[in-house]
């Protein structure tokens, strides 16, 4: 795991598969962090700032 300028980058090994997953500090309080995932190089999963919940 490492950590630089708000960005946290975590490496997973299993077998012949790598995950690396990022976490990027959020803008503001209402902001969600950015969460990414890959593996093999390609996305497993992603939630950025367009994903924030809806307000009324």
């Amino acid at each position: 795991m490492s950590s630089l300028n708000g960005l946290v980058t975590l490496t997973v090994q299993s077998g012949t598969s790598t995950d690396i997953w990022t976490w990027q500090d959020p803008r503001d309080a209402t902001t969600p962090s950015e969460i990414h995932g890959k593996r093999g190089g390609l996305p497993l999963v992603a939630l950025a700032a367009i994903d924030k919940a809806p307000t009324r």
